[in-house]
């Protein structure tokens, strides 16, 4: 891997080779394994409503997030023909309201261009959303908005964007006069239709040194991921592809509560440096 061909490439360029470039691999786990819980926790919602109606009762809706929530997954489960950004925009923004993901203090910023420093020259990365509490980026999402097959290389976007996030956080703390962080994971979504993935990715001064010098290096970056299955997606009859049971949605908000609290602790483990 360290004949790898190297070269300065956005984080929407880049693909299995630059994985094996850098030294990156990806590990799958068990949500016991990942998430370091036995079983999952009771999910924390805005409003319990959510968790009681199905998605055919979302004119029953009684708040404004239960019905958000519900009419949401409803314009993506009736358009899996279709690759409307705003259908999957709406639900992600929808969950994250519903799963506590907001809070005062953090801020969301959408499509923001990140520099990444690579091989020498200046690219961009662009997540779809960037969770932004006090001076570091805490949260990557990605969204696959096309519903009828996996983008290509999704993974590997994901982790160069983190890896922009990490240096965009070191020079936040350099600018306030704050020590940079040597090691970071960043936990990272990608969402496809309904399906949620979870990643734990951690970035270290010499991962982000290797890619700006366009170098591999020896100690290996594992990256560890959790998709909720292999009960949850089911497909749909034309072939349009991956989708979620709507009656398995509890099971995917204790997947969001259990990664919520890991995204709170290395929040906490980065401010106490």
């Amino acid at each position: 891997m360290a004949q790898k061909l190297r070269t300065a490439k956005s984080a929407s360029d880049w693909q299995q080779n630059e994985l094996d470039a850098y030294h990156i691999s990806l590990q799958e786990q068990d949500a016991e394994t990942f998430f370091d819980m036995p079983e999952l926790p009771d999910p924390v919602v805005i409003n319990n409503e959510v968790l009681d109606l199905e998605f055919a009762q979302q004119d029953d809706a009684t708040t404004v997030e239960g019905y958000e929530f519900l009419n949401a997954l409803r314009l993506v489960e009736t358009n899996v023909d279709a690759t409307n950004e705003m259908t999957v925009d709406a639900l992600a923004s929808a969950v994250f309201r519903v799963c506590c993901y907001i809070s005062i203090g953090r801020s969301i910023i959408p499509n923001m261009g990140v520099r990444l420093a690579i091989c020498g020259e200046q690219r961009f990365a662009q997540a779809n959303l960037y969770f932004l509490d006090n001076h570091d980026f805490i949260l990557l999402v990605q969204e696959n908005k096309t519903l009828k097959a996996s983008a290509p290389y999704l993974d590997a976007q994901l982790i160069a964007e983190a890896i922009a996030a990490f240096c965009q956080n070191n020079r936040k703390r350099e600018a306030m006069g704050l020590p940079p962080h040597n090691n970071m994971v960043i936990p990272a979504i990608t969402i496809k239709g309904q399906l949620p993935t979870f990643y734990k990715i951690p970035v270290s001064v010499n991962l982000a040194h290797a890619v700006l010098m366009g170098e591999y290096i020896a100690a290996e970056t594992i990256v560890c991921y959790h998709t909720p299955g292999p009960h949850l997606p089911v497909e749909i009859p034309d072939g349009g592809g991956e989708m979620v049971n709507t009656l398995n949605w509890m099971h995917i908000f204790r997947c969001y509560e259990a990664f919520r609290q890991i995204v709170n602790t290395q929040r906490d483990l980065w401010n106490d440096e």
